[in-house]
């Protein structure tokens, strides 16, 4: 099973901001809610290992080829999917392929070009997720 670290490099009342690697090589980065204490719809992720799934749906076209955290303590619905600032998401997280600003708000940019390179590492399999917190 492929594995992925998400290593958080920013966090601040707005965003927490991250890099994905892969073997030592970042790859990635992702944007998410601040940690507010893994409240539903508010928070990010707690630092933790997650296996992560593929999450198809045709009811909400964000998360139509996305990606679900399994077994996030507390939550339900945790997905990565396509977006660019937190007004994006409700506790998801946005791949991009670089930070950026839009509408003056930090962001991820090329978010479904990083999905689909996403998709292309992984094979469309699970794969585990290890998430580092900044220190």
């Amino acid at each position: 099973m492929i594995r992925i670290h998400q290593h958080r490099v920013s966090s601040s009342h707005k965003v927490t901001m991250a890099a994905l690697v892969k073997d030592g090589i970042p790859f990635m980065v992702t944007l998410e809610r601040p940690w507010k204490f893994n409240k539903p719809y508010e928070s990010c992720a707690p630092a933790a290992t997650y296996l992560m799934q593929r999450h198809i749906t045709k009811d909400y076209p964000k998360s139509a080829n996305a990606w679900r955290m399994v077994d996030v303590h507390g939550r339900t619905g945790m997905l990565w999917h396509s977006g660019n600032t937190i007004n994006d998401s409700r506790g998801c997280t946005l791949p991009g392929t670089e930070f950026g600003e839009l509408h003056g708000m930090p962001a991820v940019l090329n978010s479904r070009i990083a999905l689909a390179k996403l998709m292309e590492i992984t094979g469309g399999d699970d794969w585990e997720l290890i998430i580092h917190e900044h220190r």
